[in-house]
């Protein structure tokens, strides 16, 4: 049974213009996860999800598919993962011989190969998906939010005053990637199935690129990392 990566990378991206074809470090950024892909020699097809012909031919020239182009209404800003992933298996799955498919987010420069393969021996392990994950670096527990009257509250007040080793521990999906075991996915219609595990990141590696802060922030790590991504 097949294992399929399938990277969502449409064009239309508001903060930072044609990111996923942006070049990072000197390669389109969305080159890079599909080089983490290829690299890992886990999957037997790399698909990329796209709108744009012009992120096709990038794609496709690094080395991934690209069967179909998205339609245009799995690409506005309140279109859901569930529903571009489930146009994608629709497309590729015709002999039904999938069995695991993984989301690979385009915007995550600093995941290596290695992330990749080691996390999927987890659903092995009893487990129906494996998401990557890291620590928060601020405790959530102590936001605030704004009030009315102007004001900024404590969200969980009784929380707000206690020591960092006080507060529960929490993690956060860190958006890398996200296996999932294709009939969880359909039985449940979710990509993080409820015997999900989490796949640590180092904080350091754990930058997802929305802003053009958090792109400055993983350009230094990746030059700073002797580009040791293997």
């Amino acid at each position: 049974m097949k294992k399929i990566a399938i990277i969502p990378a449409k064009s239309n991206s508001v903060r930072i213009p044609n990111k996923n074809i942006k070049k990072f470090c000197g390669v389109p950024m969305i080159v890079h996860t599909i080089n983490h892909c290829i690299k890992s020699k886990i999957f037997d097809e790399i698909i990329v999800s796209t709108d744009s012909k012009r992120i096709a031919k990038v794609a496709e020239k690094a080395g991934a598919n690209v069967p179909f182009l998205r339609p245009k209404k799995l690409t506005y800003d309140n279109s859901k993962l569930l529903d571009v992933c489930k146009h994608a298996l629709k497309k590729v799955n015709k002999k039904n011989d999938i069995e695991y498919f993984c989301i690979v987010w385009a915007t995550s420069p600093l995941r290596k190969p290695k992330d990749l393969r080691n996390s999927f021996s987890y659903l092995h392990k009893g487990y129906d998906g494996v998401f990557s994950a890291t620590e928060y670096s601020f405790s959530p527990f102590c936001a605030l939010t704004k009030s009315p009257d102007g004001r900024w509250k404590p969200i969980l007040k009784k929380y707000m005053w206690k020591s960092a080793n006080e507060l529960p521990e929490v993690i956060t999906d860190n958006g890398s990637f996200a296996w999932v075991r294709l009939s969880s996915f359909n039985k449940e219609n979710v990509w993080m199935p409820k015997k999900s595990y989490p796949y640590f990141i180092p904080r350091i590696r754990s930058v997802d690129i929305n802003t053009i802060d958090d792109w400055k922030i993983a350009e230094m790590i990746y030059k700073s990392s002797n580009k040791n991504y293997k």
